[in-house]
Formats: C-alpha cells, sequence, structure tokens
C-alpha cells in the first residue's frame, strides 16, 4: 500500500533515456520500462504525477510512450537499430572481415561513424516522441533509473537540481567497482567516476536489494571516505510479472523439436548474458562430470554474447555434446524463453556476482526449481526456496545433480508453491513510499 502522505503537487519524473533510445528488455533496460509504465498508473489512482522523461540536448522532456511507438519515426530506428546489431553480430562472427574493417577504417574513423549513427538515431527518436520540455518545481523529483556511468547527464540533472528537484538514484548493484575483474576496465574507470560525481546531485540513493544497499554505504562511507549521513539509503523489492509473459506466441521449430525428443531428462536451464560473470565456464565443468556418468542428462544455455564471452561461446560451440545434450541459444524471444522456464526441471544461476538475479524470481514464480550459486544476495532473493552450490567446487553443483537423475533425490528446501513474487505493481508501490519519505523527512524537520 502506499503511504498516507501525498501531496497534489508531488510529481515524479523517470529518466528513461538509454531504454529509449535502445529498445533492448533485459536488466536494467526492464526495470526501467517496467517502473515507468507501472508508475503512471499508480499516478492515476492517486495524487501523484508520474512521466515518463528524456535527455536531449543537456534537458529532460517529457514523452508519451504510447503515442510515439505509433509513429513511422520509431518504426525507421527499430529497422536501423536491429540492423545495426546484426552487423555487429555478423563482424564478431567472422575475425578476418573485422581484420578487414579495421584496416579500411582506422579506430577514430570507426567512433567517428558510430557516434554519428547514435545521434541520428537519436534524434530520429526525439521527433517521433511529441515531446515537451520539463521545467522542474521544488515539489518534483528526478528519478534515476538506468545506468548513468554509461552515458551521464550531468548537465541536464544539474538544472533540476537548481530548480529544486529532489534526485534520487536507483543503484542496481556495484559489480564495476568491487569486481573488476569480472567487466571491461573501461566500465570500472566510468562507475567510479560517476559515483563520485553522484555525491554532488542525489538526494537519496535507492537499490535494489538490502545487500546492495549495504555494500554501497560501506564503499562509500569506508573506501570513499564519504559521510553518508548526508543522504537517504533505502531499498526496494524488484518486480515479476508472470501473467506479462507471452503464453501463446511463436515458438521456432527446432526447439519444440528438442523438447519433444524422448529423454530421461528433461533438462536444465541456465538463463543470463554469456560472460565470465555469470560464470558458464563452470556450469560446462560440473556437466562434463555429469555426463561422464549420465550423457543423456540435457542443458540449455540461454544468452546474448557479453564482454569477453567468445571464449566460452567457442567452448559451446566445440563441445562433443552440443545438440545432442548441450544447447545454446542466443536470440530467444520471451515466448521461448518461457516456454523453456515451463517444460525444464530446474533453472541453474551460477553467477558469481549480481545485484538482484531476476532469474530465480522468475523461475521460483513458474514453480520450477532453482539451484543458486551461493553468494550472499541470491540468498536473499530466494531465500529457502532454492539450492544453493559452491563455487569453489564445480562437483558440487555435479553431485546435486546426479543425485537428482539417479537418485531423484532433491535437496531439501522450502515448498515452491509457497513462494510469492513481488509484482511490478508492488514493486512500484515500495518506491514510490521511498522517495515520498524524503518530502515527509523535510516537512517533519520544518
Amino acid at each position: 500500500m502506499l503511504p498516507e502522505y501525498t501531496r497534489k503537487t508531488k510529481r515524479i519524473f523517470i529518466d528513461i533515456t538509454q531504454t529509449y533510445h535502445n529498445y533492448i528488455n533485459t536488466g536494467i533496460q526492464r526495470v526501467a520500462k517496467n517502473v515507468a509504465e507501472r508508475m503512471q498508473n499508480i499516478a492515476v489512482e492517486t495524487d501523484i504525477e508520474s512521466w515518463p522523461v528524456v535527455n536531449y540536448l543537456d534537458s529532460f522532456y517529457i514523452i508519451n510512450l504510447q503515442e510515439y511507438k505509433k509513429r513511422f519515426t520509431y518504426k525507421l530506428t527499430i529497422f536501423l537499430k536491429t540492423l545495426y546489431n546484426k552487423f555487429k553480430t555478423f563482424v564478431r562472427r567472422y575475425p578476418s572481415f573485422h581484420f578487414l574493417l579495421k584496416i579500411i577504417f582506422p579506430c577514430f574513423i570507426r567512433a567517428r561513424l558510430i557516434s554519428s549513427y547514435n545521434k541520428f538515431i537519436n534524434m530520429l527518436n526525439f521527433w517521433c516522441s511529441s515531446s515537451a520540455q520539463l521545467r522542474f518545481s521544488e515539489s518534483d523529483v528526478l528519478l534515476l533509473v538506468e545506468a548513468g556511468w554509461v552515458s551521464p547527464c550531468w548537465k541536464a540533472i544539474k538544472k533540476a537540481k537548481r530548480k529544486g528537484a529532489k534526485i534520487v538514484q536507483i543503484i542496481h548493484d556495484l559489480i564495476p567497482i568491487k569486481y573488476p575483474e569480472l567487466v571491461n576496465s573501461e566500465s570500472t574507470y566510468l562507475f567510479d567516476i560517476w559515483l563520485s560525481k553522484t555525491i554532488k546531485y542525489v538526494d537519496s540513493y535507492v537499490c535494489n536489494s538490502r545487500y546492495t544497499c549495504e555494500e554501497l554505504k560501506m564503499y562509500m562511507g569506508c573506501t570513499m571516505g564519504i559521510n553518508i549521513s548526508k543522504y537517504r539509503f533505502d531499498y526496494f523489492d524488484l518486480g515479476c510479472d508472470v501473467k506479462n509473459m507471452d503464453e501463446a506466441g511463436f515458438v521456432r521449430p527446432k526447439l519444440e523439436n528438442i523438447i519433444a525428443k524422448p529423454t530421461n531428462s528433461a533438462g536444465y536451464l541456465c538463463v543470463g548474458t554469456i560472460e565470465p560473470r555469470k560464470n558458464q565456464m563452470y556450469l560446462l565443468d560440473a556437466f562434463e562430470r555429469v555426463w561422464d556418468q549420465n550423457r543423456m542428462v540435457r542443458l540449455f544455455i540461454v544468452g546474448r554474447e557479453g564482454w569477453k564471452g567468445r571464449d566460452i561461446i567457442n567452448r559451446i560451440k566445440k563441445h562433443p555434446m552440443l545438440n545432442k545434450s548441450l544447447f545454446m541459444f542466443n536470440d530467444l524471444s520471451d515466448t521461448e524463453l518461457d516456454f523453456l522456464y515451463r517444460r525444464c526441471k530446474a533453472l541453474i544461476f551460477p553467477t558469481i556476482a549480481e545485484g538482484f538475479g531476476l532469474p530465480i524470481v522468475e523461475a521460483l514464480s513458474k514453480r520450477l526449481p532453482v539451484l543458486a550459486s551461493d553468494i550472499e544476495v541470491l540468498r536473499e532473493v530466494g531465500k529457502d526456496f532454492c539450492a544453493y552450490f559452491n563455487l569453489e567446487q564445480s562437483e558440487s553443483l555435479a553431485t546435486m545433480i546426479l543425485d537428482i537423475e539417479t537418485r531423484n533425490k532433491w535437496p531439501i528446501v522450502r515448498n515452491i508453491n509457497e513462494f510469492k513474487a513481488t509484482t511490478w505493481r508492488e514493486s512500484c508501490e515500495q518506491l514510490v513510499g521511498k522517495i515520498l519519505q524524503i518530502f515527509q523527512e523535510q516537512h517533519v524537520g520544518k
């Protein structure tokens, strides 16, 4: 439920600039999209206002998400973005072609071409949005929900702050600075600079888990030497709406045929970007131990290629069990992913570091058992509904799977039917409550 403290003059503006331009529906972008949509629904039913905004030329503009999707320019930007992504995939797949491009287009020319392309796409997006420039006031909140270090908009934020708006920053994780070996060096550098700069403008930090919140306070207080008592720190639960998954859409015949093939094992599912942080190498090590004893046990690895993911993908593509008991999909739709969620035996989540771990919530919501790495944040999310394995030893997971397959002995966990996920509606009600507390504390302090 929403708190009683609300005023008609309270307006919450959600910055979705990156999501607006990229059309990605995973990770942080999925969170941004759901927060923007649900907050508007909540606003209609309460005395607050909520609008998604985008940064353009160092100012924020209110946009109508439903209206701009109907325009021709929106469809054109989708087409160009898809074409560009397919070209990038093609280049990654053929190193010789990549080498040729490097010769024809030196680094500085490639950088300028990409920059010009992005500016053109952003301009098209802006033209098709029917936007209105935003004028902030003291009763406004600017909610920064995306990965600000990727493309910070400090000038626009500074303008909002000058007008008296409260700035609330959602922190999804501290992985770039806590685990620099798991990301590229540029991300660590940019994240560090960005976090240092947030202390100038941000009034409140809201994290996606208690674990991330405690990590943030510890890092800012101990490592950065900041007096954290000057800032508000809080957290809220991310949402998961199972009903929003498309249950009656197209599923490629190849996937249907694999599932329909008679076997002793329904298969295990691993969902996540293919990269070192998601730890698919550990997963393969464990399954090779399993396949030594039972070659019929199937593993489905689902996710797009991420940073330093090429070695993992090459290992999968060269694996003798590929397309026998090992299957990889890099481009599944939500419908196809849901198809696997509902037909596999369990989700395996071997990640080394996470801010939250949404696939765990999605799996449990569909009553799919979960085997997860034994790290603090996943225990917070999965609680005693999941079984946890030791990341230091691949035999820990292998033994768990073999017990299930050979003896039908499942790890002892809480009844999965008792699990209740936080809906996106409930998640955003929590978030609104945390935001309004800023004004409540200010009101009490007067």
